[in-house]
């Protein structure tokens, strides 16, 4: 009777020295014992072939600034340049002549070519003699 008296209790044990358990697999989900080679495991596998400088989560913050909302920072940041996709969209592989209608200067070129002419001297002006008046 003196040996039961040295055991544990069944009901929440206290042990002592270095107790060891059989290790469960790593897709154990119960209520099994997890040992230390369990959650080495576990975290080898969380971690898996993430390079060095991003193998820990303080790594992995530091990466991603320290933003709780990094997911979406990001996306806000996304939508904030799609109108200038958009522009560059529509003038990726436009023609000079496509980028003047583009931005809307035909008109403008068109008058500019009605224009006086510098190398005329002013011998193209129309009806001089209202001109100089």
């Amino acid at each position: 009777m003196g040996e039961v008296q040295t055991k544990a209790s069944l009901d929440s044990p206290a042990l002592t020295g270095t107790p060891t358990a059989p290790t469960p697999e790593t897709t154990a989900a119960g209520i099994e014992i997890a040992t230390a080679a369990f959650v080495a495991a576990k975290v080898a596998q969380l971690v898996g072939s993430a390079p060095e400088a991003l193998d820990t989560l303080q790594e992995l913050a530091d990466a991603l600034g320290n933003d709780p909302n990094f997911a979406t920072t990001v996306l806000n940041k996304l939508a904030g340049k799609q109108p200038l996709d958009e522009t560059l969209t529509a003038l990726s592989g436009k023609s000079a002549d496509g980028l003047i209608e583009y931005v809307g200067l035909r008109e403008t070129i068109n008058h500019a070519a009605d224009a006086l002419q510098k190398s005329q001297n002013g011998g193209d002006i129309p009806e001089k003699p209202l001109f100089v008046q």
